[in-house]
């Protein structure tokens, strides 16, 4: 089985989720309990071993109560 190889965007994602989530107050457990993730899961994830998928991040956004662009910040060419 490959291994998820960290990727800059995923850096970018997970930063960005880590950031709204300390913009509302929220820890990391309990955003997993809202949106059904366990504890090893979201640990995963937000040290950046494992991606989140789609349903995830919008499942997140939602908790976090920001749309899921705000994950996905903009690139601009050089």
């Amino acid at each position: 089985m490959e291994r998820f190889k960290r990727t800059q965007t995923n850096e970018i994602v997970v930063g960005e989720i880590r950031a709204a989530m300390a913009r509302k107050g929220l820890k990391p457990l309990a955003v997993a309990a809202a949106v059904g993730m366990n504890r090893s899961s979201i640990y995963r994830r937000l040290n950046g071993d494992t991606p989140f998928d789609l349903d995830e991040i919008l499942a997140i956004a939602d908790v976090l109560e920001v749309p899921a662009s705000s994950f996905f910040p903009l690139v601009r060419a050089a």
